[in-house]
């Protein structure tokens, strides 16, 4: 690759210009000399609108001109690299990665012209295992999968990396390695200067990341600790990871889907902007769902003991439907109790909520709302506690009451639903249901669900 220099300095040596020889220095004075001729103000006017109307016929023709010029001197001299921020992430760099350029026919996708490959290893006992990429999205974008087709019983995580790129320069631009920050957290990271213009579909790089993860030898879940990607503008998927169980697994990342096949943990959270989260999640501590301008359709399994703390599921997004399946499970030692938490937010779009399962003597709280959208909400029979059913105007508010249901419990009580409207501004519809005669360990729940301008139902 030629390198161009400009920099260029006249020689020392060099004689200065010389004046020439008719050249006579004189002093003069100014004389005013009165203007033969003078445009009248209409005279200027029609001037002033001859030249608009000449650079509006004009311009346009240049102005392609214009910027294929100004494309041609980025591309020769290359892009301004701007320091990126958090730069001290790069102290922790302990090994560059090893390209190889794939010359095999078909492996080119995404319609880039040039393929590039390399691998790192990662322990699977690490304390953190982490992804992060940082600077100009257009050099440091792509899509992040996760397996378990790494060897079965292998104490490392595989990560394969392919990079797509038509232009070298770019790609060497960037930098991909080895993160170790102290001794149990290990990852990878993707560092791209930040850019000062616009950089076209030919000059971007994509990766595609693949991390294996190892299948247990035994039938028992392979315990990992936390994993967090911070991977902007990287779509997430998430394969069935059903023989894995993590402390903590979190995902952020912006203009990117996240799509989740089955993953568990005591607590995971997934954030994006602008595009939709999809998928299985099993939780024990905490479950956050959290995007804008995007759909959540989750199917969800909470997991919790007697412990006075709830489980929370946490969703939130605006301008997209919330859609929620959510199993309750008692991990307690009868299968009886746990107390689970609901908190889910949206606008301009519908709220969906259904409990197809829930442990007798459980403890449910639920805070839907939305705008300018229908809300829906099937709760269990085991389901004991308030109703709070809010809209801003028509319809009221439905509740569908089956009282012929079995006994969850199998202790011969009756189910009795009490309603009462309030008219306060909104239509609201307020009660309660329970199971009579009461159990001595009856730990009533809520559900409080708020809409504008749509319908609202519960089937009890």
């Amino acid at each position: 690759m030629t390198v161009w220099d400009w920099d260029v300095e006249k020689d020392a040596a060099s004689p200065l210009l010389a004046p020439h020889a008719d050249y006579l220095a004189t002093s003069s004075e100014s004389i005013a000399r009165p203007s033969e001729s003078r445009m009248t103000g209409a005279q200027r006017a029609l001037w002033a609108v001859l030249w608009v109307i000449l650079f509006m016929l004009f311009a346009p023709a240049f102005a392609a001109d214009i910027l294929n010029c100004y494309r041609a001197v980025r591309d020769m001299v290359g892009s301004i690299p701007v320091k990126a921020e958090n730069i001290d992430v790069l102290d922790r760099c302990i090994h560059n990665a090893s390209w190889f350029m794939d010359r095999k026919p078909g492996t080119h996708s995404r319609h880039f012209s040039n393929v590039a490959r390399t691998s790192f290893e990662l322990p699977v006992s690490s304390e953190l295992l982490y992804f992060t990429a940082q600077g100009s999205a257009a050099l440091a974008r792509g899509s992040i999968e996760f397996d378990q087709s790494g060897e079965v019983g292998s104490d490392v995580v595989r990560v394969d990396v392919a990079a797509y790129f038509n232009h070298q320069h770019e790609f060497l631009d960037t930098t991909m390695c080895l993160l170790q920050h102290g001794e149990d957290e290990n990852g990878v990271g993707i560092f791209a200067p930040a850019m000062s213009h616009y950089v076209g579909a030919q000059q971007q790089v994509m990766y595609d990341i693949k991390v294996r993860l190892p299948l247990p030898t035994t039938g028992s879940r392979l315990p990992m600790r936390h994993f967090l990607s911070n991977l902007p503008v990287f779509d997430h998927r998430v394969g069935h990871l059903d023989t894995i169980h993590f402390n903590s697994f979190t995902v952020k990342t912006s203009n990117a889907d996240v799509s989740v096949m089955g993953i568990s943990a005591n607590r995971i959270s997934i954030t994006t902007w602008n595009r939709p989260i999809e998928g299985t999640f099993r939780a024990s501590s905490s479950l956050s769902l959290h995007t804008l301008n995007a759909h959540i359709d989750a199917d969800v399994t909470l997991l919790h003991d007697n412990d006075p703390v709830p489980i929370t599921l946490d969703m939130m997004t605006s301008n997209g439907a919330i859609k929620a399946n959510v199993n309750l499970v008692s991990t307690s030692v009868n299968g009886t109790g746990g107390t689970f938490r609901t908190v889910a937010a949206t606008s301009n779009g519908p709220l969906h909520l259904a409990y197809p399962t829930a442990p007798v003597d459980s403890r449910l709280l639920i805070d839907g709302r939305t705008s300018n959208g229908p809300v829906s909400a099937t709760l269990h029979k085991t389901y004991e506690g308030s109703l709070s059913l809010s809209n801003s105007a028509s319809p009221i508010p439905a509740v569908e009451f089956d009282s012929t249901v079995e006994d969850p419990a199998r202790e011969g009580r009756t189910r009795n639903l009490q309603l009462h409207r309030i008219n306060s501004g909104s239509v609201i519809v307020e009660g309660q249901v329970v199971w009579e005669p009461a159990s001595h360990q009856n730990r009533l729940g809520s559900t409080r669900l708020t809409t504008t301008n749509a319908p609202l139902d519960v089937k009890l």
